[in-house]
């Protein structure tokens, strides 16, 4: 999550700035449970939990966006699991990686084919580009 928006109603409740440059830090949940969001942000979100978010605004941006620039942990159990299990799920992602070139050779060359184009593009866009992030390539 990188950018999420906050209409006039929730400024006013958290006293941040619509239009102007401004700065918040508001706990995830909090920001959850005043508005309703799409899945893509909810989820991020809901990952988030009760740690705080730091909200960035620029008077340049559009009117009520902000950029998610910290993620700060009200407590560790979160981060400290994740950075525990980070291997792991690197090596996951590099063999499911290898699953999938593998999985291509079964399909036929036609774009027509929904299955192929759904493989090539989650790979493309999901696995490769969370190996890229985490081998920092």
């Amino acid at each position: 999550m990188q950018n999420i928006f906050l209409d006039r109603d929730q400024c006013k409740k958290f006293n941040c700035p619509y239009f102007e440059t401004g700065e918040i830090v508001i706990a995830a949940d909090t920001l959850l449970n005043s508005k309703f969001y799409d899945s893509k942000i909810t989820a991020g979100l809901v990952m988030a939990g009760q740690h705080d978010l730091v909200l960035e605004r620029k008077e340049s941006e559009a009117p009520g966006w902000y950029r998610v620039t910290v993620q700060h942990s009200n407590g560790n159990q979160a981060n400290a699991s994740l950075v525990a299990a980070a291997q792991e799920m690197l090596q996951a992602l590099r063999e499911a990686n290898k699953v999938m070139e593998i999985a291509k050779q079964y399909f036929p060359k036609s774009i027509r084919n929904a299955n192929r184009f759904m493989l090539l593009n989650v790979q493309e866009n999901e696995v490769r580009k969370a190996i890229a992030k985490a081998t920092g390539e």
